[in-house]
């Protein structure tokens, strides 16, 4: 048993020390690159193309999840120093489609990072809470309802930013203080 292993390792130290090559090793080299060029080659290449196009959809995503949040804080930011009720209404007026934009971003995020699905809930939830707050808020009251509101909400949207992040492959999840 050991005659016949110790002379195959023989032939094979002898084929690679010399200058010339066997045909069967050539034919065989031969058919292992055309199978890596002509099935394996296209296979690597699509999953390359499929992580490209997911990374981009995931950049799409960031931009616009933090846009959308950056936006309506500004606005809520604006609209609880407003004294007068009409200026207030129409400031309100562009807060309810940001929320709305948020809300269904958060309904995306649970396809796109569904280990987040109980932080995303809370982030709908404190959407939720918001708007209906800024609804009975009445210009000239106390508005720290609304801006603890807001920090919550800013707090959240930064969570799952980073979750983002890190699904795209842009950043590692950061450990951070949460506020309750």
């Amino acid at each position: 048993m050991a005659y016949p292993l110790r002379r195959l390792l023989t032939y094979i130290g002898n084929v690679l020390v010399k200058d010339t090559i066997p045909v069967w090793l050539s034919l065989l080299l031969m058919v292992a690159g055309a199978i890596a060029t002509y099935w394996l080659a296209p296979k690597i290449n699509a999953q390359f193309e499929v992580q490209a196009a997911r990374r981009e959809y995931l950049v799409r995503n960031l931009e616009s999840f933090s846009g959308d949040t950056k936006s309506l804080i500004d606005v809520v930011a604006k609209s609880v120093n407003e004294k007068s009720r009409f200026k207030y209404d129409e400031l309100v007026a562009t807060i309810n489609p940001s929320i709305a934009k948020l809300q269904f971003s958060g309904t995306q995020l649970l396809y796109v990072v569904p280990e987040q699905s109980a932080n995303i809930v809370s982030f709908q939830k404190t959407l939720s809470k918001l708007q209906n707050e800024v609804l009975a808020f009445q210009p000239g009251s106390d508005p720290s309802s609304i801006l603890d509101t807001s920090k919550l909400l800013l707090s959240q949207s930064l969570g799952l930013y980073e979750a983002l992040l890190a699904r795209a492959g842009l950043g590692d999840k950061i450990s951070r203080p949460t506020n309750p």
